[in-house]
C-alpha cells in the first residue's frame, strides 16, 4: 500500500470514528404512507406513542390538499396540484407562500420522539422531464426551488433533506449516454459533461446553504451504485465509466461536497443494503462506500474526508409480503431484528426504513384503530380499478370514504416489534463502544 493511500485510510478512520463518537445511532422513517405534515402536526403524540422511529421524511402537501397520508399523485395530475418534493425539479418556481403552513405545522408540533425529521425531495418531477444540465434557465428556476426547499426545512425545525437520487423511469439524469441521444444539441464528451454537472452540484449546495447553513444531506444512493451497476468493477484509475447507468451521479457529489459549508453533512444511503442479512454484508457497505466509490470521484482526497454511510432496509417489498407465512417475506421477524441491529452497528448516524403498501401508521391487531380515524390518503400512483382512477379523486375534498388505498394495509405488529428490539439492541451495543 503506498503512502498516500494509507494516509487516506487513516483520514477515513479518524472521520468515522469522530462522527460516530458524537451521538448515538438514529432510527428514520421513509416510505408512501407517511402522514404529510398537517397529519403528522395534528396527531404526532398518537403516533409517537407506539412507533420507534426518531425521525420521519414528510411528504409535504400543498395547503389546499394538506391533511392525508402519503402526499397527492403525480403524472397523472397537472403539475399544479403536485407536492413539494416533486416541485423542486419542475419548470416553474415555487411560491414559498403556498408552503407557510409547513412551517406553521411542523413548528406546532411539540415533537417529543420524532425530533430528526426530513423534508424530501426527488431528482425528477415527472416521468417524461428532461434535465438539461447545460440549461441555465432551467437551472436559475431549480435552485431557486430547492432553495425555498431548504428555507422550509430549517424554519420548521428539519435536520435537513433526504434526496431521492434513484432514477425512475425515463427520467435518467446521471445516465450520459441517455442524455447524449435525448439532448444530441448538446452532445459532449464526458469529461466536459462530468465538469459541468460538477458546476452545477457547487451551485445546488451553495443555494442549500443560503438558506440552511450547516444541514443535514441524506441521498438514497452515491457513489455506491455506480459500483452496483458496474457489478463491482472499479475502474482503474485515469479510466472513465460513462456507460454506467448513473455515471455521472459522482461528479455532482463532488460539486456539493467542494462547495458545501464546513458544517453540511453529506451522506449516502446506500439503498443497496435494502435487503441485507448477514454481519458480513452490513461490514462491507462502509469499505464499499468509503473506499471502492473514491475510483469514481474527482477529488478522492475530499470525498474520503466528508461523505458518510447510511444504511436502508425496506421489510415489506410490495407484491411479495404475506403477514401469515413469514417464509415468503424478504424478512422473518427475528431476521428484521437482527438487520435493524446490525445496521445500526455499521452505519454512521442514520438507520432508514422504507415501506410500501404496508404501513406503519395503521396499528395491526382486531381491536387496532386503523390509522387516526377518518383521515384521506392519495395514493402516489392509483390502480387502474380503484376508487382513485380518476383525477379528480386525488384532489377531491377529505371524507371518512377515501381514507385508504385497498392495497395498504397495516404493517403486523410482529413485525413492528421487530424493528423496535433491533432498536433496543442497536442503542445497547452502541453504548457498549
Amino acid at each position: 500500500m503506498t503512502r498516500n493511500c494509507i494516509f487516506a485510510a487513516f483520514t477515513m478512520l479518524l472521520a468515522h470514528s469522530a462522527f460516530s463518537a458524537e451521538q448515538k445511532p438514529l432510527l428514520i422513517q421513509w416510505g408512501q404512507t407517511t402522514p404529510d405534515s398537517t397529519l403528522l402536526a395534528k396527531h404526532a403524540a398518537y403516533f409517537e406513542s407506539y412507533l420507534p422511529f426518531d425521525g420521519i421524511v414528510i411528504p409535504i402537501n400543498q395547503k389546499r390538499y394538506a391533511g392525508r397520508y402519503g402526499h397527492t399523485a403525480v403524472n397523472i395530475l397537472p403539475t399544479e396540484h403536485w407536492p413539494l418534493h416533486h416541485t423542486a425539479f419542475d419548470h416553474r418556481k415555487i411560491d414559498p407562500n403556498e408552503y407557510q403552513h409547513v412551517i406553521d405545522d411542523l413548528t406546532s408540533a411539540k415533537f417529543k420522539k420524532f425530533t430528526h425529521n426530513f423534508i424530501g425531495l426527488k431528482t425528477y418531477p415527472h416521468m417524461h422531464f428532461a434535465m438539461n444540465w447545460f440549461d441555465d434557465e432551467l437551472w436559475d428556476r431549480l435552485l431557486h426551488n430547492v432553495g425555498v426547499l431548504a428555507w422550509i426545512a430549517k424554519e420548521s425545525g428539519c435536520k435537513g433533506i433526504w434526496f431521492d437520487t434513484e432514477q425512475y423511469g425515463p427520467p435518467r439524469i446521471w445516465n450520459y449516454n441517455y442524455l447524449q441521444e435525448l439532448l444530441p444539441g448538446y452532445a459532449a464528451d464526458f469529461s466536459t459533461y462530468q465538469a459541468k454537472v460538477a458546476h452545477r452540484g457547487e451551485q445546488f449546495i451553495r443555494a442549500i446553504n443560503d438558506n440552511y447553513p450547516g444541514i443535514e444531506l441524506n441521498l438514497a444512493l452515491g457513489n455506491c451504485i455506480i459500483d452496483a451497476d458496474m457489478k463491482d468493477h472499479i475502474p482503474a484509475k485515469g479510466k472513465h465509466f460513462s456507460h454506467a447507468r448513473y455515471s455521472l451521479i459522482a461528479a455532482f457529489i463532488d460539486g456539493m461536497l467542494r462547495a458545501a459549508d464546513d458544517d453540511t453533512v453529506i451522506t449516502d444511503g446506500f439503498e443497496l443494503s435494502y435487503y441485507y442479512k448477514t454481519e458480513d454484508e452490513f461490514a462491507a457497505a462502509g469499505p464499499i462506500v468509503k473506499q471502492a466509490s473514491l475510483a469514481y470521484s474527482l477529488d478522492p482526497d475530499l470525498y474520503a474526508r466528508k461523505i458518510r454511510l447510511g444504511l436502508g432496509l425496506f421489510p415489506t417489498h410490495p407484491g411479495m409480503f404475506s403477514r401469515d407465512d413469514f417464509t415468503h417475506n424478504k424478512y422473518s421477524p427475528a431476521e428484521l431484528t437482527k438487520a435493524v441491529r446490525l445496521a445500526m452497528k455499521y452505519t454512521d448516524k442514520y438507520v432508514w426504513i422504507w415501506n410500501e403498501n404496508t404501513s406503519f401508521w395503521i396499528k395491526d391487531g382486531p381491536n387496532a384503530t386503523p390509522l387516526v380515524p377518518k383521515q384521506p390518503f392519495a395514493p402516489l400512483v392509483p390502480n387502474a380499478d380503484s376508487q382513485f382512477a380518476d383525477a379528480a379523486s386525488l384532489t377531491a375534498p377529505i371524507t371518512a370514504d377515501n381514507a385508504l388505498r385497498p392495497v395498504d394495509h397495516a404493517l403486523p405488529q410482529v413485525y413492528l416489534d421487530a424493528i423496535t428490539e433491533g432498536k433496543r439492541l442497536g442503542l445497547k451495543q452502541s453504548s457498549c463502544r
